[in-house]
C-alpha cells in the first residue's frame, strides 16, 4: 500500500481551481494575521519585533519626506512621528499613516493567489518598495496640503490620497493577476 507523502498533497492542491486556491489560501493568510495580532503580539519578542519594525519604518518615510519637502524649499523638522513646516504646520504620522494596512492587503493578496513561489520572492519586495514610495509622497503632499491649502486637507487626507495609494495596489495586482494567468 502507497503513502501518500507531502508532496503528493500538493500537487493535488495544484489541480483545484485557481479561484479556489485564492479562497483557500486567503483565509489561511487572514488566520495567520489574526492569530499575530490577537496572540503573538502579546509575547515580548513579536510584539518587540513589531514594534521596531513599525519604528524604523515610521523614520525611514519621515526622513524621505523631509529630504523630499527641502527639495521643494520647504524648511523641516521631524519630531518622533510628527513632520513640521518650521514656523508653520506639523503633519502627525500615525500607525494608519505608515500605510501598514494597504501593505498588508497586497502582500496578503500575492501570497494567496496561485503562482510561482520564485516570482513571489521578488515581486512582494517591489510592490513593498512601491507602496512604500507611493505613502511618502502621500505624507509630503499633505504637508504641502496642510501649509497651503488647509480646508482641503480632510478630503484628501482620508480620501484622494488613500485611494490614489489603493488604485495603485489595484493595478499591481492586476499585474501580478495578469503575470500568472496559465
Amino acid at each position: 500500500m502507497r503513502q501518500t507523502s507531502i508532496k503528493d498533497y500538493i500537487n493535488k492542491y495544484k489541480k483545484i481551481n485557481k479561484m479556489l486556491r485564492l479562497v483557500i489560501n486567503g483565509a489561511i493568510v487572514f488566520l495567520l494575521w489574526t492569530i499575530f495580532y490577537e496572540f503573538l503580539r502579546d509575547y515580548y519578542i513579536f510584539d518587540f519585533l513589531y514594534e521596531e519594525i513599525t519604528f524604523n519604518l515610521t523614520n525611514i518615510q519621515l526622513f524621505l519626506s523631509k529630504i523630499l519637502l527641502n527639495l521643494f524649499s520647504y524648511e523641516i523638522d521631524v519630531y518622533g512621528k510628527i513632520i513640521r513646516v518650521v514656523n508653520g504646520v506639523f503633519v502627525h504620522l500615525d500607525r494608519g499613516c505608515l500605510g501598514r494596512n494597504p501593505l498588508g492587503m497586497f502582500v496578503g493578496f500575492i501570497i494567496a493567489f496561485p503562482g510561482e513561489n520564485k516570482h513571489k520572492i521578488w515581486f512582494i519586495p517591489f510592490g513593498i518598495m512601491v507602496i512604500s514610495i507611493l505613502n511618502v509622497l502621500r505624507i509630503v503632499a499633505l504637508v504641502i496640503t496642510n501649509e497651503n491649502y488647509p480646508q482641503y486637507m480632510e478630503i484628501n487626507h482620508h480620501l484622494i490620497f488613500k485611494y490614489i495609494v489603493y488604485f495603485f495596489i489595484f493595478v499591481m495586482w492586476a499585474i501580478w493577476v495578469k503575470k500568472t494567468k496559465n
